[in-house]
């Protein structure tokens, strides 16, 4: 009958994440994640801002009465970048 422990991996067995304390990994993927949905909502906010420069040159092209559907998906996709970017800038606590 063998008395090592199974459960426990060999020291072969580990790897670099192993030696690093659990609340400092979790807390770097924390401040990842909030970089990522910084600049995603920086990039929605700008995109919002901009987006209605579109709709002169349809309108003046007659592209609105050509392609309605493609003005209405501009429409959508407007409406989708103001939700995603309208808290850029603002403080998290706010």
């Amino acid at each position: 009958m063998s008395t090592t422990d199974r459960t426990s991996p060999t020291p072969s067995a580990r790897t670099a994440l192993d030696n690093v304390p659990a609340g400092s990994l979790l807390q770097s993927v924390r401040d990842v994640a909030d970089l990522v949905v910084a600049v995603v909502r920086a990039v929605a906010f700008w995109a919002a801002a901009l987006f209605p420069l579109t709709y002169l040159p349809a309108f003046l092209t007659g592209t609105t009465a050509n392609h309605p559907l493609l003005i209405g998906g501009l429409v959508l996709v407007h409406v989708a970048t103001l939700v995603v970017g309208r808290r850029h800038g603002l403080d998290a606590d706010a």
